[in-house]
C-alpha cells in the first residue's frame, strides 16, 4: 500500500552542503542525495525524488524519474511551451495495478500519492487536478491548488536517466529562484508551511497567514523545529552568515504585505 507514505520537507539549494546539486558523478549525486535526506537536511526535487525512487526500488516497487517542468505563473501555464526545461524531476511508481504520481519535490502540493488518472483530487485543505498534457504523447499536467506556490507541473512518463538531469540540475543550482531566495516548504496533513527568506507562511483551512521572523534565534528554531531540518555542521559564524544572506528586512516587509 502506498497510502501511508507521506511527502515531507522540500529544502533549499542554499542548504545543500559541500557537494552541491548536480556536482560530481551520477553515483556521487545519488549518494549525496540519500545522505542529504537521511541526515534531515531536506532537498530540492532532484534530491528528494531521486532518493525516494531508490528507496521504492529497494522495497520492490517499479519507480521511475521523469523529465518535467514547474510553471510558476499563469502566463507560463497559458503559454504552455512544448519544450520542457527539465527543471523538475518528477516521480511515478507502479503499485496496486496502476501508476501513481508520488512526488516529494513539489513543496506545498500533494500529501499522499495520486493515481495517474485524469480527474480532480481532494487532499484537505487543497484540491488538485491531473489531466493529459497534449503537447507530448506521454505527457501529463498536474494542476496545483490556487493557493499553492506554483500553477502547474508538466512531465512525460518516459523514464529518464540521471545523466540527462545532471547538467540541468547543475545550472539550476546556480541560477534558479531557489538559489536566489532561501526557500523551505513542508506539506502536512492540515496544510502547508513555507519559509522564504524571513517570511513564514502558513496555508490551511483558515486561509493564509504570514509572519516576518525578526531574530536569528527564532529563524533557526523555525528551520529545526517546524521544518525538522538538522544543521549540526554549521558553526556560529556560518549560522550568522546564512541568517544575513536572506532577503533584506525592508523587502521582506514589503513582500509580507503583498497578496502573493
Amino acid at each position: 500500500m502506498l497510502t501511508p507514505l507521506r511527502v515531507g520537507c522540500s529544502g533549499t539549494i542554499q542548504l545543500a552542503g559541500p557537494c552541491q546539486v548536480g556536482k560530481g558523478s551520477v553515483q556521487q549525486i545519488l549518494s549525496h542525495s540519500v545522505r542529504q535526506i537521511l541526515s534531515g537536511r531536506g532537498g530540492v526535487c532532484f534530491q528528494t525524488n531521486v532518493a525516494l525512487a531508490m528507496l521504492l526500488r529497494t522495497l520492490g516497487y517499479e519507480a521511475d524519474n521523469h523529465w518535467g517542468e514547474v510553471r510558476f505563473t499563469r502566463e507560463e501555464d497559458v503559454a504552455d511551451s512544448e519544450v520542457l526545461s527539465g527543471g523538475h524531476v518528477a516521480l511515478t511508481v507502479r503499485a496496486e495495478g496502476e501508476t501513481w504520481l508520488l512526488d516529494a519535490g513539489m513543496g506545498d502540493a500533494i500529501y499522499e500519492p495520486l493515481p495517474l488518472r485524469e480527474g480532480r483530487y481532494r487532499q484537505d485543505p487543497f484540491s488538485f487536478g491531473l489531466e493529459r498534457w497534449r503537447r507530448a504523447p506521454d505527457g501529463w499536467r498536474f494542476r496545483n491548488d490556487p493557493s499553492g506556490s506554483f500553477v502547474s507541473m508538466v512531465f512525460t512518463t518516459q523514464p529518464t536517466s540521471l545523466d540527462v538531469f545532471k547538467p540541468v540540475a547543475a545550472g539550476l543550482a546556480q541560477s534558479s529562484r531557489f538559489s536566489r531566495t532561501l526557500t523551505v516548504q513542508r506539506r502536512q496533513h492540515a496544510g502547508a508551511d513555507v519559509l522564504r527568506g524571513r517570511i513564514l507562511t502558513r496555508i490551511d483551512a483558515n486561509g493564509r497567514s504570514r509572519k516576518v521572523i525578526q531574530t536569528e534565534e527564532e529563524w533557526f528554531e523555525c528551520l529545526t523545529g517546524l521544518f525538522g531540518l538538522t544543521l549540526p555542521e554549521l558553526s556560529p559564524a556560518q549560522r550568522e552568515a546564512l541568517w544575513h544572506k536572506v532577503l533584506p528586512r525592508g523587502r521582506q516587509l514589503t513582500m509580507a504585505r503583498a497578496d502573493v
